[in-house]
């Protein structure tokens, strides 16, 4: 084996080794305070314990009680004789309250046996500091052959060390001689070569074609690489696009929400903005089909209740409840915000129990709710949040009646469709 393969083999070995010396010392001190931690356990448990108790009722309490009724009935043969205010009446009652006093004094009941054990958590801590100690001395031994182990490596690395300059001297000197060889040889070689060549008049160089300079260049083509990247770049922009349309969970509109969770979509609100007048229009209109899916026939009879939740903040309950309260009123219906109170014959009441996960008391007032209806606002919420929060109100009420859409928004641009109009017109 050469030098350098053992010290490569020694340098190994020594890393090795301290790096399992590190883990047991690590073992060790983790040990050490685990054993610490146990024993201060101990110290707070007690070796027995009362595994069970006999009680009884405390006769010194009966007696008093026996001779306080006593006292009373006696008192009631004095009455019949004496008034109140009379001295035997109030010695009576001196020595009532006197036995009441001391009956009050004596404990219900008192402990007639009890059994002791040994503590089981006491003798299982016990086992366990045990086991941690012969542990503890396992791994002290073992870090005493580590010790061991590295001083010995470290001897023999020192004394290869001590033998390193004289060898690779003597490597050295000898890789100088097979070079010196080898150019010996090749150049003896060639000179003999030359001399035959010489002899022969023969040259061993040969033109076979002339030079030529063609100062284009051959790759890449400019124009060609320009046209290429034009239809890449739109394959790699439509792959991208279908990925991260693959990968979008979030809800934007109500499509398949009705197939894919089995509660109805009421109606999807879209997001208002007072520069645009027919979104306004687009939201009337889709508050008009809220309404139309509410059992109004019911509300002359027996009051209606609808409540309306979100799973979170933000989703948009009030919003809803202000502008559904604003259309209900219009039509001539008598309305009323959710104040705890069941509806009333020709009311109609709406509960705003918004963001459920957090407010507790919104399942208060969910309770008494006819319809119960979750709002979900478009392009934030995703479709395992409503999963959960459609899991959660089933679960909690066993039905939940509809799905409101909030705040939906076109996802192709608002020019886009207008030059889309216009190109149509013309046609």
């Amino acid at each position: 084996m050469s030098i350098s393969q053992r010290l490569a083999d020694t340098a190994q070995g020594l890393n090795d080794l301290r790096t399992e010396r590190n883990n047991t010392a690590r073992s060790i001190a983790s040990t050490k305070a685990g054993m610490d931690k146990i024993q201060e356990q101990i110290n707070k448990q007690t070796r027995l314990i009362s595994s069970g108790k006999e009680l009884a009722l405390n006769p010194s309490r009966q007696d008093l009680q026996n001779r306080i009724n006593s006292k009373e009935v006696e008192r009631q043969e004095l009455l019949r004789s004496f008034k109140e205010s009379a001295p035997p009446v109030k010695a009576l009652d001196n020595e009532i309250i006197n036995l009441k006093a001391l009956w009050s004094s004596q404990a219900a009941t008192v402990q007639r046996t009890e059994n002791i054990a040994p503590n089981p958590l006491f003798t299982r801590l016990q086992n366990i500091l045990n086991d941690q100690q012969a542990s503890y001395s396992r791994l002290l031994i073992q870090l005493q052959q580590l010790d061991a182990q590295l001083a010995q490596l470290e001897k023999d690395r020192q004394q290869a060390l001590s033998l390193e300059p004289q060898i690779s001297r003597l490597q050295n000197e000898l890789d100088a001689e097979e070079k010196n060889f080898i150019l010996y040889t090749d150049s003896l070689e060639k000179a003999r070569i030359d001399r035959e060549l010489d002899k022969s008049r023969i040259s061993n160089i040969a033109v076979i074609e002339q030079a030529t300079l063609n100062p284009s260049r051959v790759f890449p083509k400019s124009l060609l690489m320009l046209l290429l990247a034009i239809p890449l770049s739109l394959g790699v922009g439509l792959l991208a696009l279908y990925l991260f349309y693959l990968l979008d969970q979030r809800i934007h509109d109500g499509d398949k929400l009705e197939a894919q969770f089995g509660v109805p979509l009421w109606t999807s609100l879209q997001d208002l903005d007072a520069a645009q007048p027919h979104r306004n229009s687009a939201f009337t209109a889709s508050l008009y089909r809220l309404y139309s899916v509410l059992p109004l026939k019911q509300v002359a009879e027996k009051g209606l209740s609808i409540g309306l939740t979100s799973a979170r903040s933000g989703e948009g309950v009030s919003f809803v409840v202000e502008h559904l309260r604003k259309l209900l009123e219009e039509h001539g219906h008598r309305v009323r915000i959710g104040d705890g109170r069941p509806a009333e014959p020709g009311e109609i009441q709406l509960i705003d129990a918004a963001n459920f996960y957090s407010n507790q008391q919104a399942f208060v007032h969910l309770r008494d709710a006819d319809l119960i209806a979750l709002v979900v606002r478009a392009e934030t919420s995703t479709v395992p949040m409503l999963q959960n929060a459609l899991a959660t109100l089933t679960t909690a009420f066993k039905h939940v009646d509809g799905i409101i859409l909030n705040r939906r928004r076109f996802e192709i641009p608002e020019q886009v469709l207008t030059w889309l109009g216009r190109l149509r017109s013309h046609r």
